[in-house]
């Protein structure tokens, strides 16, 4: 599975490709608090638009860094570009009640900014 993290105001998006399963989970975990740790951001943005699978170890990383980044600071974790399968995969697990989706990355963050208008 391929990380890529960038940022955009204090937004951390971070774009996954491939599979996210039980091989995956750990450095995703790290490279991602290591991110959310330096206390500059509020939202974490998943884009998936990329990712053609997931496990429940994926489910459970991400799922770690909702209670982390909603009991620190009150941020949100959003959720973009979901195929499918994927989309099914949160939707079974309850994710879809406790992370927003949108279609598309661009969306995603247009919703923000129209929130802090």
């Amino acid at each position: 599975m391929k990380i890529d993290i960038s940022a955009e105001e204090d937004n951390l998006i971070v774009s996954l490709e491939g599979e996210f399963d039980h091989h995956y989970a750990d450095e995703f975990r790290e490279r991602v608090d290591e991110e959310l740790n330096k206390g500059i951001y509020k939202n974490l943005i998943l884009e998936l638009s990329k990712l053609w699978f997931m496990d429940s170890s994926g489910l459970g990383a991400i799922l770690g860094r909702y209670k982390n980044l909603s009991s620190k600071t009150g941020g949100n974790v959003k959720a973009c570009g979901l195929s499918p399968q994927v989309e099914k995969v949160f939707e079974l697990a309850g994710l879809k009640k406790l992370i927003s989706i949108y279609p598309t990355l661009e969306k995603t963050l247009e919703n923000r900014r129209e929130r802090r208008n």
